[in-house]
């Protein structure tokens, strides 16, 4: 036996050294038009996966290639993609060097033409600055999750994202929790938008080419906004090549899913672009009865007249019929966090929910002189939402042995205009160089909500049994009454503003960013059915932004950073609890914030290191001793959040992709009511957050053609106020927990497959909550498996 494993492993020995021999590879370096060499260049070497980053005087090496006939694909940001067709003999040593020709459109004001990045690496953002510029040279913390890691993870939902954000949490299906405050996705573009009102789906992902999350207060691009930043998807834009794939995914909770995108050229001199985005989804989920039918269609077309003049217009309609309705999470029973299933569920079969949301953007810029564009943007969104609700009221009977419910018929409207017209203006005074923003920014949105009401067994709704739960197919089997007068409310608010920037080059290591912005907001609320109650809000606002960032050297950048953000409050229904006859103040905060951004492994992993204090106040919550029809909120005093965050993306050699992150937050609220400042401590808001995700691709051997990934999320323990009015404990707990997650990958030539597991070890947690009436808890352990076509 042991001659015959020698003489196998002889065999097999001499097998791989033939083969080895016979394999080819390709070498060269990638140059401009001056013939520097080009760092950080990607190619790459398709149908496969094998590729190179281009070393510091632009030299790359492909090795161990089968004899075959290829596509080589260089991608350097402010360079025309390169693509060539090269053949391969055995043994061959092709020495292939590559010049790489500027693009006019990569570094546009306004995002209009696709890129074709194939890298975790986040290199751009037009949102931070509101022009194209490098994420190292802004000083402000963002967090870039390009389409490739969003597609490797298989995230199909914004609200998926957090897991790999430092200090991002989600806690409730379309909200987060950002250095201790809440924020939601408010912007597409760059341009605010009502996407995800209360009680909508959080939007689809198959049609963005990025996520950012711009960290901390924003308001002097932005506007009124949370202190805890802002969430902007970039859409996927036309491309000047012709490319197409389509995947089709199967899963865990019956869980079916397709999507198309297709791009190209529509004429011969590439003046009129277009893309085509479909997705599809028929899911159900880990929560009783439901289920989430959703269909995405997004065009996309871009004129480039001339090399001064670029249009591009994005068309986005999302439609859902949602069986069970809105996922209100589930109950705390009598104070036990885990007395009840994870898929225990207060709604009821026939609840349902219906959206359709529809987002047109057009934006266009032209380029006046060498030194001076003008860009414009608009959006324009429509959202439409009819849902028949069972709920929780949020309280249990004096027993706690049954929920009280009522049902909601609910229809709701929301549309919104915004405008963005600025200047771009670049010029020298001596031996520093501006580039000048100056702007102008219009948004106006309006909210209308007609509900009628049934609360509680006295109107027909019977209380949820939990030793005898009886489920009901239909609103006909409930002897309901609905409140004879139906609950009216409509929310009007906008903003005009004015708003300059300054980015200073000095030298060619200091940048400094000026920033300042004007901001006249008005809002109107009118809730009909509490006696004609208003409020009328008229606000004007000066928010200042300064920055600067240096770089020591090639790699490492040091930034600091001051900002402000002001943000107005409404709740529906609610009043003063102070002073019923007076309106919520505004929400106020200022920011400073410092730390490192480093280029990592010759330029191919970006390192971000921030240390932050933000200090807040006017934040509303509920008041304790809230009762009666309408909810009295109150203010809190000043709130101090601390806290330093780690993000690193990009790649570690040619074959592993990487994103990690950790963040500590500590959050302090100074309050004379010391009852108020102990109930609202650290809601929803973990003191440590932690995560890392990586995909090896195996370059050589038998196994050539696969990649693995490996990820972990690691969340400490966190909690949220109980404001039922007949709680067990005013503080609900929600443990640390810790999730795994691992995939697998396979490409051959334009087909690849692959599967990803989640929550590996079925870990039970919760993600956060409301009340006692309302936590939401994580998925268990499940699968998703997609293919993919690309032609």
């Amino acid at each position: 036996m042991k001659n015959i494993r020698i003489a196998l492993t002889l065999i097999l020995t001499s097998v791989s050294i033939l083969a080895f021999g016979q394999r080819a590879s390709v070498k060269g370096k990638v140059k401009d038009a001056e013939n520097q060499g080009i760092l950080g260049a990607s190619v790459l070497l398709r149908p496969t996966v094998k590729g190179d980053i281009s070393d510091a005087d632009g030299t790359y090496q492909i090795e161990n290639i089968k004899p075959g006939t290829y596509i080589v694909e260089v991608s350097f940001l402010g360079f025309e993609n390169y693509k060539r067709e090269i053949a391969l003999a055995e043994g061959q040593t092709l020495d292939l060097d590559i010049e790489l020709v500027e693009s006019p459109y990569t570094l546009q004001d306004v995002e209009i033409v696709g890129r074709i990045p194939t890298e975790y690496l986040p290199e751009i953002t037009y949102a931070g600055t509101k022009t194209g510029a490098r994420i190292k040279d802004i000083p402000q913390s963002i967090a870039v999750l390009n389409k490739e890691i969003l597609n490797d993870l298989q995230i199909f939902r914004v609200s998926e994202i957090s897991e790999n954000v430092a200090g991002i949490t989600l806690f409730r299906p379309e909200t987060f929790s950002s250095r201790g405050f809440s924020v939601r996705q408010d912007y597409v573009n760059g341009n605010r938008v009502v996407l995800t009102p209360d009680f909508a789906n959080p939007s689809v992902t198959s049609h963005y080419e990025r996520v950012e999350v711009i960290k901390g207060p924003a308001a002097a691009l932005f506007g009124n906004s949370s202190p805890g930043g802002v969430i902007n998807a970039v859409t996927k834009k036309p491309l000047t090549t012709n490319r197409a794939n389509a995947s089709f995914t199967a899963g865990s909770f019956n869980t079916l899913r397709a999507t198309t995108d297709i791009t190209g050229p529509l004429n011969e001199k590439k003046t009129l672009l277009y893309r085509f985005n479909v997705a599809w989804e028929d899911a159900e989920s880990y929560r009783d009865f439901i289920q989430n039918k959703n269909l995405l269609v997004a065009p996309s077309i871009s004129y480039l007249p001339d090399d001064k003049t670029r249009i591009n217009i994005d068309l986005v309609n999302s439609q859902s019929n949602d069986i069970a309705g809105v996922d209100r999470g589930m109950p705390v029973l009598q104070g036990d966090l885990f007395a009840l299933p994870i898929s225990f569920n207060s709604a009821e079969l026939y609840d349902n929910r219906q959206n359709t949301s529809t987002l047109l953007t057009i934006s266009g810029t032209r380029q006046l002189t060498e030194a001076l564009s003008v860009n414009v943007s608009y959006s324009i969104t429509d959202f439409n939402q009819n849902f028949i609700e069972t709920r929780s009221s949020n309280r249990f009977t004096d027993d706690g042995t049954e929920l009280v419910r009522n049902v909601n018929d609910r229809i709701t409207n929301v549309d919104s205009d915004f405008v963005t017209a600025y200047l771009v203006a670049k010029a020298n005074t001596g031996k520093v160089n501006h580039e000048f923003v100056l702007g102008y920014d219009y948004f106006n949105t309006f909210q209308s909500s007609t509900n009628r009401s049934a609360n509680g067994e006295v109107q027909g709704v019977p209380n949820l049994v939990f030793s005898d739960r009886q489920v009901f197919s239909d609103l006909s089997q409930l002897l309901v009454e609905f409140s004879p007068v139906a609950s009216t409310f409509s929310l009007s608010n906008g903003y005009n503003a004015f708003y300059i920037q300054d980015l200073l080059s000095v030298g060619e290591r200091l940048k400094v960013l000026l920033g300042l912005r004007y901001e006249d907001l008005q809002q109107e609320n009118l809730l009909a059915s509490a006696g004609d109650l208003s409020e009328q809000i008229d606000n004007t606002v000066f928010l200042p932004r300064v920055g600067a960032t240096y770089a020591l050297n090639d790699a490492v950048n040091l930034f600091v950073s001051y900002s402000q953000s002001f943000n107005q409050q409404v709740v529906p229904g609610a009043v003063n609890s102070i002073d019923p006859d007076e309106t919520f103040g505004p929400l106020e905060s200022e920011s400073i914030e410092f730390g490192t951004k480093t280029s990592l492994f010759n330029n191919r992993l970006l390192a971000q290191l921030s240390f932050y204090i933000i200090n807040q106040t006017g934040r509303l919550t509920e008041d304790p001793s809230s009762n009666g029809a309408l909810i009295q909120m109150i203010q809190l005093g000043d709130e101090t959040s601390r806290g330093v965050e780690v993000d690193m993306t990009g790649r570690i050699g040619t074959q592993l992709s990487l994103n990690v992150n950790y963040a500590y937050n500590d959050l302090e609220i100074e309050d004379d009511r010391s009852e108020i400042a102990a109930l609202s401590l650290e809601s929803n808001n973990p003191q440590h957050t932690a995560g890392i995700w990586g995909k090896y691709t195996i370059a050589n051997g038998f196994f050539e053609n696969f990649s693995f990934g490996l990820g972990a999320r690691y969340v400490s323990q966190s909690q949220t106020i109980d404001t039922a009015p007949n709680i067990i404990d005013p503080i609900i707990v929600f443990p640390e927990y810790f999730t795994a997650k691992a995939s697998l990958y396979y490409q051959l030539e334009k087909v690849s497959f692959s599967v990803i597991v989640n929550n590996i070890f079925d870990e039970r947690y919760f993600i956060g909550g409301l009340n006692s009436g309302r936590v939401f808890p994580g998925a268990p352990r499940n699968f998703l498996a997609t293919v993919n076509y690309t032609f």
